[in-house]
């Protein structure tokens, strides 16, 4: 359905049958987020949401598949990192914001679409190794050797 910047689920259009959303995410989205660590990415996003018979609830599923770009650890060079993940989180309508769950966000009932983008950037990050370095001989020669200079001094 909708592609924008920021992949919004207008929740008041959910009817019986589940709605299903597909959002094309690049580095404008990672610009938009209040993040350092990705300098951006192309990310296709597929999600479907089920709203529950006493209209209290919603279930969103969604996948992610793509790369984002990152900074390599070693040399600072850009590196880009193969993405994909799937995650389920359930949503509640209530008179106030609060939840105790990872997989549970408590929205307001006047809410009229939901904002996906904390939800799509965590699952990013969890999906990233620890460690993010390009393969062996594909850093940045010139860093390796200012880093091998300086390790040199230390000793």
């Amino acid at each position: 359905m909708a592609n924008s910047v920021l992949p919004r689920i207008p929740l008041k259009s959910i009817s019986n049958t589940p709605g299903e959303f597909r959002y094309s995410l690049t580095d404008a989205f990672f610009n938009e987020l209040d993040q350092e660590d990705l300098a951006g990415g192309e990310i296709e996003v597929n999600a479907t949401v089920t709203k529950d018979r006493e209209n209290q609830a919603y279930s969103l599923d969604f996948s992610i598949k793509g790369f984002v770009k990152v900074a390599c650890d070693r040399c600072l060079d850009e590196l880009q990192i193969p993405i994909e993940a799937h995650d389920h989180v359930k949503l509640v309508m209530d008179e106030e914001e609060t939840s105790d769950s990872d997989f549970v966000r408590t929205i307001d009932r006047r809410t009229q679409e939901y904002d996906m983008s904390d939800d799509i950037f965590q699952l990013i990050e969890l999906s990233l190794p620890i460690q993010r370095v390009h393969d062996e001989g594909s850093c940045n020669e010139e860093m390796l050797n200012v880093l091998r200079e300086h390790s040199r001094k230390e000793e």
